[in-house]
């Protein structure tokens, strides 16, 4: 079946690839343990910064849980200026945890489309299209 879309194949070297939808919070943790499996993936992601629906909230926002409770898997958030963090501080520590741990994320990826062809999914970006074997919906509540 084709629907003449731009392929972009992301090219499976150990029979593995799986496409996670979405840079934010869930999307991070999901890559956290991925790295760790040495499983081949990558995450789209429509924003063109880390931080995910962080990103789009009110400055004033603040997180309902000390910065001790509010960390991700494999690194505990540094602690901050008052109980509770800020978007600033929170955006902060997603930032530099994309960067601890390099994942590999494609920036300004929106994913458009999801088609299962067989034993594989295509994603139809508005990058093209990705191919994957299996897929990880991480877009939060705000997709």
């Amino acid at each position: 079946m084709s629907y003449g879309w731009k392929v972009t194949v992301i090219y499976i070297l150990s029979g593995i690839v799986i496409g996670v939808i979405g840079g934010g919070q869930a999307g991070l943790s999901v890559a956290y343990f991925l790295k760790r499996s040495k499983l081949n993936y990558l995450i789209l992601d429509a924003e063109s910064n880390s931080g995910g629906s962080w990103l789009h909230t009110w400055d004033s926002l603040k997180l309902f849980s000390p910065s001790q409770y509010s960390s991700l898997s494999g690194w505990q958030m540094p602690t901050t200026k008052q109980e509770y963090p800020t978007k600033e501080e929170y955006l902060s520590y997603l930032s530099n945890y994309e960067k601890r741990y390099n994942f590999p994320i494609q920036r300004s990826t929106f994913v458009e489309e999801v088609v299962k062809e067989g034993e594989l999914f295509k994603l139809k970006t508005n990058q093209g299209v990705f191919i994957s074997k299996t897929i990880v919906s991480a877009t939060g509540t705000a997709r």
